[in-house]
C-alpha cells in the first residue's frame, strides 16, 4: 500500500510538472524515421525537427531507440572495448543492437546534439522478482529545468525470457522521479541519486527507503557543478575516490572500480600519446628551420630557445604521464614500455639540439654557417 501511495504521489507530481503531455504524434513520427538516415546526427536532427521543448525531444529519442535497437544478448555481462565514444555509437547504429551501456551512450549522444543535459549512469538494478542482478546496469538521467529525471531505454525496449530477447516496448521507464527510481536502480556513485540524503547499498539490499523522506547534507548539486568542470581523467579519478569510500566494496562495485582504473590508465596513455605527437610535430618544425639555417624565414636568437621549449614541454608532459601509469594489462604495459623507450630516445636527440642552439647563439653571426657544415 505504501509503495502504491508513493507512486501515486510521484505520478501527480510529474503530471503537474509536464502538463500531462500527449505524446501520440511524437511517438508516431519517431517510429517513421527513414532507413536512409544512418548517423546519430541525421537521426537526431530528424527526430527533433519542429519539436517544441526538451521533454518532447527526449521523448522522441526514447521512442526511436527502444523500437529500433535490440539487446545484444550474446554480449550480456561482457565488457566491449571501443577506441572512442564515436565507435560505440557507430557500432550500435550499424548493428542495431547493443548492451545497456550502448543504449545509454546512444541516448546521451542524441541529447548532446540537441543541447539537452544528460548523464550516463552505472549501478545496481533490481529485477521483477525484486532481486539485485549480478550484472551491472547502465541508464540515463536528464535535466529538465532545475530537476533531474531518469530514463532506462534498455528496460523500455524489451526483456529476456529463457535466454531469448523480446523487443517489446514498455513505457514505464520514461522521466522517472529520483526518489521512485532509486528503488530499482542504485548508482554506484551516490552523486547520481540526485539526493541530499543518498541511500547505501545496505539500504537498497534491504529495501529500506526511509532516508528518502529525511533531509540530509549531501550537496549533490555542488558536486555536479564541479563534475561539469572536470576533464575526463579528473572525473574518473574522483569517481573512484568516492566509490572506494563507500561502506561495502562488493564484487560489482569492485568491478566498476577496476574498469574505471583501466579507463584512467587508458586516458593517461592517450594524453601522453597526444603530448608525444605534439612534441614530434614541434620537433619537425624545428628541424625544418634548422635545415634552412634559421633563415627563410629569419628567426631571431631570442626565438630559437622557444623552438626547443615548444618541444620540451609536451615531451616532458608525456614522460610525466607515463611515469604515473601502472597497469596489469599486458597489452597496455607493452605499449607504454615502447612509448617510454621512444621518449628516452627523443630526449637524447633533443639534448643534442638544445646544446646546438646554445652554441649557435654564442657563435659570431659571420661564422655560424660553419656549424652546419
Amino acid at each position: 500500500m505504501r509503495m502504491n501511495l508513493v507512486f501515486f504521489i510521484v505520478f501527480l507530481f510529474s503530471s503537474k510538472l509536464f502538463g500531462i503531455t500527449d505524446y501520440t504524434e511524437i511517438d508516431k513520427k519517431s517510429l517513421c524515421v527513414p532507413d536512409s538516415l544512418k548517423t546519430a546526427d541525421q537521426i537526431s536532427a530528424y527526430l527533433t525537427k519542429d519539436l517544441k521543448n526538451d521533454i518532447e525531444k527526449v521523448r522522441a529519442f526514447y521512442i526511436w531507440i527502444t523500437n529500433n535497437i535490440n539487446y545484444d544478448l550474446e554480449n550480456k555481462g561482457t565488457t566491449k572495448r571501443f577506441k572512442s565514444k564515436a565507435e560505440v555509437i557507430d557500432d550500435v547504429l550499424k548493428n542495431r543492437k547493443g548492451i545497456c551501456q550502448q543504449y545509454a551512450e546512444l541516448f546521451h549522444v542524441f541529447c548532446q546534439k540537441s543541447g539537452i543535459k544528460s548523464f550516463v549512469i552505472g549501478g545496481y538494478a533490481r529485477n521483477g522478482q525484486k532481486q539485485i542482478s549480478d550484472i551491472a546496469h547502465s541508464w540515463n538521467a536528464v535535466q529538465i529545468g532545475v530537476n533531474y529525471f531518469f530514463i532506462d531505454v534498455t528496460w523500455a525496449s524489451g526483456y529476456t525470457i529463457n535466454n531469448v530477447y523480446l523487443n517489446q516496448f514498455r513505457d514505464e521507464f520514461f522521466l522517472i522521479e529520483p526518489q521512485l527510481f532509486v528503488k530499482t536502480h542504485l548508482p554506484f556513485d551516490p552523486v547520481w541519486q540526485f539526493s541530499d540524503n543518498p541511500i547505501t547499498i545496505f539500504d537498497f539490499n534491504n529495501q529500506n527507503f526511509l532516508k528518502l523522506s529525511e533531509k540530509g547534507n549531501f550537496n549533490y548539486r555542488a558536486l555536479i557543478v564541479e563534475i561539469e568542470k572536470q576533464d575526463r581523467l579528473t572525473y574518473l579519478e574522483q569517481v573512484n575516490k568516492r566509490m572506494l569510500g563507500l561502506d561495502e566494496l562488493n564484487d560489482l562495485l569492485l568491478d566498476e572500480i577496476k574498469e574505471n582504473a583501466f579507463q584512467i590508465t587508458y586516458e593517461k596513455g592517450r594524453i601522453a600519446a597526444d603530448a608525444f605527437n605534439t612534441a614530434t610535430d614541434n620537433y619537425n618544425l624545428y628541424i625544418r628551420h634548422k635545415n634552412s639555417r634559421f633563415r627563410n624565414p629569419d628567426i631571431e636568437d631570442a626565438k630559437l630557445r622557444e623552438l626547443i621549449s615548444d618541444v620540451e614541454r609536451p615531451l616532458y608532459k608525456a614522460d610525466f604521464m607515463f611515469q604515473n601509469v601502472f597497469t596489469f594489462n599486458p597489452d597496455l604495459r607493452n605499449q607504454f614500455s615502447r612509448f617510454q623507450k621512444s621518449i628516452q630516445e627523443f630526449e637524447a636527440k633533443l639534448k643534442i639540439e638544445s646544446a646546438f642552439i646554445d652554441k649557435y647563439i654564442k657563435t659570431n653571426r659571420l661564422l655560424r654557417f660553419l656549424l652546419f657544415i
